[in-house]
């Protein structure tokens, strides 16, 4: 059986976490079975492996775990948030899931809206650096074109955007 993955992939500040628990929401209510996974604690290991700057075949073999155990419960479907800059990082998250079905939605946000957010959130002495990454991170995703489609995530209602996710990737929605 094919197992549907929806992928949120974003700079930092995109709204990938807080659309995950938005989209988990709208999963609960449509009645569907699901695991819903921010990849980012799934990758926190330091000093990272020479070749693996940001934690990625980690979080894949992590997410094979967390997933097996996840279907072993009832899921059939996986909401992911993670950060995807190459077809490489797709195929490695891809190959933790059996059989999987693949949608990957880059959240677009303009530039003051990052820099908002991350000055909103990262508080302590990694700001600078979020900071600037954050802007460079978006300018390599837009190159990348890894994802199936692009939403923007500034400006509007979490719900809209998020039953917006739902509506592209062919995935059910609770009744509104």
């Amino acid at each position: 059986m094919s197992i549907p993955i929806l992928a949120l992939s974003g700079s930092i500040g995109s709204g990938k976490t807080t659309l995950l628990g938005e989209l988990s929401e709208l999963l609960v209510e449509a009645g569907e079975a699901f695991a819903a996974i921010d990849l980012d604690g799934l990758t926190q290991v330091f000093p990272r492996p020479e070749g693996d700057p940001h934690g990625m075949g980690l979080g894949a073999r992590n997410l094979a775990a967390v997933w097996a155990n996840a279907a072993a419960d009832g899921a059939d479907r996986l909401v992911l948030a993670t950060v995807i800059e190459t077809d490489h990082d797709l195929e490695l998250l891809l190959g933790a899931v059996p059989d999987p079905t693949p949608f990957v939605v880059r959240l677009a946000v303009d530039d003051a809206t990052l820099l908002t957010r991350v000055r909103g959130r990262e508080l302590g002495t990694s700001l600078e650096w979020h900071l600037s990454r954050s802007i460079e991170l978006a300018g390599i995703l837009e190159t990348a074109g890894v994802e199936d489609a692009v939403i923007r995530s500034d400006d509007r209602p979490i719900r809209q955007i998020a039953l917006e996710i739902l509506n592209a990737a062919g995935w059910p929605a609770p009744s509104q």
